[in-house]
């Protein structure tokens, strides 16, 4: 990879979202807002897995120093990813020439620039085994991460 490895992260990051983030996922008309809301958290949740496992192998990152070898850079990336996140859910309500049902599709999430970085805070902090506090949701799943911390222990 031509780019250095921290700008490499980023990239893969904003790749992995765009790609699944497409507008039928976050359109609030089809979909209601929670369900568009959960759609993009488990978007966002799945690229920040795949982004970490990728830094995590990444023979420049030295294996598992990407894990907690640099806190900031990390928390950095969530703040940009969540920016990322509100202008590409503004984007997908635009017509782009080819029209959704008969045009752009709507998104309420749009008015939520805030939900949607939160969100994508939430789900980077469950990509990171963190308890962000704020309670409740995330999903109903059941397990997480514990579930193998626990067997590795016992």
């Amino acid at each position: 990879m031509s780019a250095p490895p921290g700008l490499g992260f980023r990239r893969k990051l904003k790749q992995l979202v765009r790609a699944k983030a497409h507008a039928l996922v976050l359109d609030t008309e089809v979909n209601g807002v929670r369900t568009a809301a959960a759609n993009l958290y488990a978007v966002v949740l799945v690229a920040v897995l795949k982004a970490l496992t990728l830094l995590r192998r990444s023979p420049s990152r030295g294996g598992n120093r990407g894990r907690d070898g640099n806190d900031r850079y990390l928390v950095r990336s969530a703040r940009l990813l969540g920016h990322f996140c509100a202008r590409l859910v503004a984007t997908c309500t635009e017509a782009r020439g080819r029209p959704l049902s008969g045009g752009a599709a709507h998104c309420a999430l749009v008015a939520m620039p805030e939900l949607v970085k939160h969100l994508c805070a939430r789900a980077f902090a469950a990509a990171l085994g963190v308890d962000s506090g704020g309670g409740g949701g995330g999903g109903g799943g059941g397990g997480g991460g514990g579930g193998a911390k626990a067997r590795r222990r016992g």
